[in-house]
């Protein structure tokens, strides 16, 4: 899936609302293929910290009981995204910081499509959303 271009895929910050949205179409256990530049890296300030002090998906979900902040509310969702789908993350950021966010990094599309297939199988489903960010699926 795709957030679908700049300004949407420009951060992190932005590039993970389609995440949630595609988390709407994804089997628990799946994979969830995101391609989103982020040439401007992580994004919010506040995100970027709750990432940063992170250590595991589950302490972004304890910060957010603990206090409500904008920004870090979004790094919480990762939690939650990376709970449910492997997130294959195919961007321009540095690899390193792609596994800081939980995700696996990619260099190419369909380096990240063919390990998903390979993880799940050639008869696993396909959606394709190229308008993640503005797109809500459901049955």
């Amino acid at each position: 899936m795709s957030p679908g271009g700049s300004p949407r895929d420009d951060t992190v910050y932005q590039a993970q609302k389609s995440v949630n949205n595609a988390l709407k179409a994804v089997v628990e256990g799946g994979i969830i293929v995101v391609a989103a530049k982020c040439p401007e890296g992580l994004g919010d300030p506040e995100f970027q910290q709750w990432l940063n002090l992170a250590s595991r998906p589950e302490d972004l979900e304890e910060m957010a009981r603990r206090e409500f902040i904008l920004g870090g509310h979004k790094a919480a969702q990762v939690s939650v995204a990376v709970k449910k789908a492997s997130i294959f993350w195919v961007s321009e950021m540095n690899p390193e910081k792609v596994r800081n966010l939980f995700f696996e990094p990619f260099s190419s599309l369909q380096e990240a499509v063919d390990s998903a297939l390979s993880a799940r199988g050639r008869e696993a489903g396909i959606l394709v959303m190229p308008w993640a960010g503005l797109t809500v699926p459901w049955e």
